[in-house]
Parts: structure tokens; sequence; C-alpha cells
């Protein structure tokens, strides 16, 4: 398989940092490659830590993905705003490759008090259009995809999630 963006790798040799704080990426460390430079000589970029690592492709290899892959029926929320808290939630309807088609589902209000509460995803309950998005996996294999430049999709975990308002 072939390592492109977004591969995890583990390293095989130490690897200098890139930025000026001089840091060293033990050999055998579990990084994502976060950009990959095709200039003959192809050289992947590893980001850990907050640093930046260089590595020529033969000083790593792949892992074994641990992806977990979405289903249809999935629910995935987002949580964004300022001085607010706005919670949106997102269900499956299609898996296709590394993208999916999702449709914007609504949200049921299970405790309130004082502009703020509690809220819930109501699978089924429907109501936004059918979107395509590309999915995007951290390193520990969670799926997620963006929804605007403020706010990005996450699996749920079927409870509830805190939301604040200002009317």
């Amino acid at each position: 398989m072939k390592i492109k963006k977004h591969s995890v790798v583990k390293t095989l040799v130490d690897l200098p940092s890139q930025n000026d704080v001089k840091r060293i990426l033990p050999a055998g460390t579990v990084a994502q490659v976060s950009k990959v430079y095709r200039d003959g000589n192809r050289k992947l970029y590893l980001y850990c830590n907050y640093y930046g690592f260089l590595a020529a492709e033969h000083e790593v290899e792949l892992t074994p993905g641990n992806r977990q892959v979405p289903k249809v029926g999935d629910v995935f929320l987002t949580s964004w705003g300022y001085e607010q808290t706005n919670i949106d939630f997102y269900q499956i309807t299609a898996v296709k490759g590394e993208s999916v088609k999702v449709r914007q589902i609504r949200g049921e209000t299970v405790n309130y008090a004082n502009m703020s509460g509690e809220v819930r995803a109501v699978k089924d309950s429907f109501c936004g259009e059918e979107m395509t998005k590309r999915l995007k996996y951290s390193i520990k294999g969670i799926p997620s995809f963006r929804i605007a430049s403020y706010a990005n999709a996450f699996p749920d975990d079927g409870g509830t999630h805190f939301f604040s308002e200002w009317h």
C-alpha cells in the first residue's frame, strides 16, 4: 500500500525535527503523515507533538489500519460557536470508499435551564439536504469530516451534549 497524506506510519530510524528547537523523533514512534513532497525523492512530513519531522520513504513503514469505518445509520456531531455552544447532528446515509453521504438530523433537548442545556440526536429525523463529505481519520483511527470551516463532525457516543445560547 502506498504511503500518502494522513497515512499512519512507524519510524524505523531516529528523525531530527525540522523546527528551530532540536528534537528527535525516536525510532518506533507512530505518527501521521501530514504532507508528501514529490520532488524526485519522495519525502514525508510527519507532525508529532507540535513538531515537524522530515523522513525519506524508506525510513518509515506503513502501520496496519485500525480505522473505525463508519456505516449507514451512524450519527456524527459538531460542537461549535463563539459565546455560545451549538450542537448539530448528522446521520450517514451512504458510504463509498473514503467518502460518505450525510444528512443533518434534529436534536432533542433533554434538559434546559438558564439559556443552556443538554441535547441528544433523534435518529432518522432528517432536516437537511444530503451532502457528500470526504472522511479523514485521526492517528487512532477515529473518522471525521468537515461540515464548514469552523466545524468538523465526529462520531456521536449516543449520550447527551451540552449547549448554550443567547437570546
